[in-house]
């Protein structure tokens, strides 16, 4: 007799299982009836009446081309850490640089920094000064007030009296400290001696003033379970320590790498009263990451040609001296253009967006540049350039400056 099936759809037939399994029902011989469920005969091939209908498998070539697919991706995925960790390593730089930016301004507010009284004129003469604030003109005249440069740790490192150290064009470069009533408070220097600036800071008051203590350094113990623990320094024996038990902020102060510094350049008054002898001028602080203090090698003036620049910046064809050189025209690296105007030169500092070099066998390299319009005169047609190793940031703001001069 032929097998009898019960097919899937026949839910109300009598041969429904406990379970609510369809059953079907095979006879082999006479009078004897095997049951079995449908899901069983599916699972031997029977159900749907061919031999091959069981899945077919993997061949070995499949997984082969698999694991090629993944290793490409994983290989992608490896090249991207690099990248991402220096992109994140930039990230926090930049944020770092524009944190000590802002504690600089604080201070050139606090300490009255911009006022002629503070310059110390022992390493520039008093006509420098002169050129700078004796114009007391209601619109600004290039021809007559340069620019200026405030650097008591390139002065007290280096003994430069000019920026950059050498070439064409420089301006003067001044340390601070000459009379002490323009300071807001004594400075307190790393053995804790107060001080007032009656006297050219010191290389140990340049950098308690222009070196910024951000940075703290901590003792890292090999057990990551263990909490780090700040370094500091005993003011009254220059001891450096790391015991927290020890630790009193009367006579302590933290440890600091010292990594970032900064300088700040001022142009001249834009807008004066003459009433009041207050004008308003551009004040830029340049901040350094690291900063080679061997100025002749770290301040490079190179010629600068310019076939498409505008108000707000374009591209500039640089020629380098040096192959060396050119990893200071990597991107988002700065450079000072400088334009005459008359018996001085215009200043103005450019963020790098992009720099190549088309002939590899040349010495010229185009940049692509941006500035900012509004600090002074615009530079259209700028003839050097001055490139400063270090310079992760520069952050200009208008502020007044006092004209008042004593000398």
């Amino acid at each position: 007799m032929a097998a009898q099936i019960l097919r899937p759809n026949s839910h109300r037939g009598p041969n429904r299982g406990q379970e609510g399994v369809l059953w079907s029902v095979r006879k082999t011989t006479p009078g004897i009836s095997v049951c079995r469920p449908a899901d069983a005969r599916r699972a031997e091939g029977l159900g749907s009446g061919s031999a091959n209908s069981l899945p077919a498998g993997v061949t070995l070539m499949e997984v082969l081309i698999s694991i090629f697919i993944l290793a490409i991706g994983l290989l992608g995925v490896a090249a991207l850490l690099p990248v991402g960790g220096s992109e994140i390593a930039a990230g926090v730089q930049a944020d770092r640089a524009a944190a000590v930016a802002a504690a600089a301004m604080r201070e050139i507010r606090l300490r009255n920094i911009l006022q002629p009284v503070q310059l110390d004129v022992s390493t520039n003469p008093p006509r420098s000064v002169l050129m700078w604030f004796g114009s007391l003109s209601s619109i600004w005249d290039p021809t007559a007030i340069p620019y200026i440069m405030i650097d008591p740790v390139g002065v007290t490192a280096a003994g430069a009296s000019t920026f950059p150290v050498s070439g064409t064009p420089t301006m003067p470069r001044f340390n601070l400290g000459a009379a002490p009533k323009a300071i807001a408070g004594p400075l307190t220097l790393p053995d804790g001696t107060k001080v007032w600036l009656s006297s050219p800071l010191t290389s140990a008051g340049a950098r308690e003033l222009f070196v910024s203590k951000d940075d703290v350094l901590f003792d890292i113990p090999s057990d990551r379970q263990q909490r780090a623990k700040l370094i500091y320094r005993q003011t009254s024996t220059g001891a450096i320590s790391s015991d927290p038990g020890a630790y009193n902020p009367a006579n302590c102060r933290p440890e600091f790498d010292g990594n970032y510094s900064w300088m700040v350049m001022v142009g001249p008054p834009l807008r004066i009263n003459t009433a009041s002898s207050v004008g308003q001028g551009w004040c830029s602080v340049i901040v350094f990451y690291k900063r080679n203090l061997n100025l002749a090698e770290s301040e490079i003036v190179v010629p600068v040609t310019s076939p498409a620049m505008t108000e707000v910046g374009g591209e500039i064809v640089v020629t380098l001296s040096d192959p060396n050189q050119a990893a200071l025209l990597e991107r988002d690296r700065w450079i000072l253009l400088c334009e005459p105007a008359g018996n001085t030169w215009i200043f103005q500092w450019h963020r790098i967006v992009a720099s190549a070099r088309p002939n590899p066998a040349s010495n010229q390299w185009y940049v692509t540049v941006v500035g900012d319009a509004q600090m002074g005169p615009p530079i259209r047609n700028p003839q050097k350039a001055i490139l400063v190793q270090g310079v992760i940031g520069v952050f200009s703001r208008l502020v007044e400056i006092e004209l008042e001069q004593k000398y």
